[in-house]
């Protein structure tokens, strides 16, 4: 039986600690996201990932370009304990905008302590499906058409 031992709030995303009655996971471990794929154009739409941690390691979460090369979102980026883990993705990058339809790569990374570089544990992909088939689609087709334009401003 797993108890929630703690809530961290990381800016807009939500993560959930718990361990299993003082028994860590024995390895690390990236889930796959729930529901995938998920339409992010839609209100409250969201995407739920999982990982666990067996020891205190300083963790990073992202989710990278379709490429896997430009990390466009970082959802977790902190010093995390052992324990099972929960974030959200509601389908934004770093500076807010929606990403488009298309499959991405997610992964889990750990921070080596003595050369601050980043190593990949685990790589999955997540899909954004924004089509009939998957959700609304109307109000994202807007919004990739629809681009404001600023009004010349009297010197």
């Amino acid at each position: 039986m797993r108890s929630v031992v703690g809530l961290l709030v990381l800016g807009t995303v939500l993560v959930a600690a718990t361990v299993a009655s003082g028994n860590p996971p024995s390895a690390y471990r990236l889930y796959q996201n729930d529901p995938n794929p998920f339409c992010s154009d839609s209100i409250g739409q969201r995407t739920e990932i999982r990982f666990d941690i067996p020891a205190q390691a300083h963790i990073r979460v992202v989710v990278a370009d379709a490429d896997g090369i430009i990390v466009m979102r970082t959802l977790v980026n902190q010093v995390l304990g052992p324990g099972y883990y929960l974030t959200y993705w509601d389908g934004r990058d770093d500076w807010g905008g929606y990403m488009a339809t298309e499959r991405y790569p997610y992964s889990l990374q750990e921070r080596d302590p003595d050369t601050g570089r980043w190593t990949a544990i685990s790589r999955l992909q997540l899909t954004i499906d924004c089509s009939t088939t998957a959700g609304p689609t109307t109000w994202g087709r807007i919004k990739a058409l629809y681009r404001p334009c600023e009004r010349p401003t009297a010197n």
